[in-house]
């Protein structure tokens, strides 16, 4: 069709994408809304309000114990480790999804591992038969 059938040619037709654009930032204003947070003081009020009730008994709170950090080990704790276990650096870093060069400036003491690797260390020095059957090989336990 053309201009002469009562058609915009395709150079002059609206573009649509800034008006869906709109409505979609829209729709998101509406739904963000629907499910605000209360104010502040409000859920501090029935946090408190929670606190009194359990403290009469008449109500009981979900709780969670929160595991303590993994205890900190030195470089030379980390050699012991892993001489231990008859490992070399490399099978080391592997088994700890690490790499070769994080294992060796922890052992010379140039770095200090994040708690995420304490934690598998200290897992790993724990039970190594544990993490083998995890990991599909055995660890040796350097008994």
């Amino acid at each position: 069709m053309n201009a002469a059938q009562g058609h915009k040619p395709a150079a002059q037709a609206r573009d649509i994408r800034p008006l869906l654009a709109l409505r979609a930032c829209e729709k998101m204003r509406k739904m963000k809304n629907s499910t605000a947070r209360k104010p502040f003081f409000e859920r501090l009020k029935t946090g408190l309000e929670q606190g009194i009730r359990h403290a009469r008994g008449e109500l009981t709170l979900r709780t969670a114990v929160v595991p303590n950090r993994p205890p900190a080990m030195s470089a030379q704790e980390i050699q012991r480790l892993r001489q231990r276990l008859d490992m070399s650096q490399g099978l080391f870093a592997r088994t700890l999804n690490v790499s070769v060069k994080s294992v060796r400036s922890w052992e010379q003491g140039e770095r200090k591992p994040s708690q995420a690797a304490l934690r598998l260390l200290q897992i790993l020095a724990a039970q190594p038969r544990m993490v083998g059957e995890i990991l599909g090989c055995p660890v040796p336990t350097g008994n």
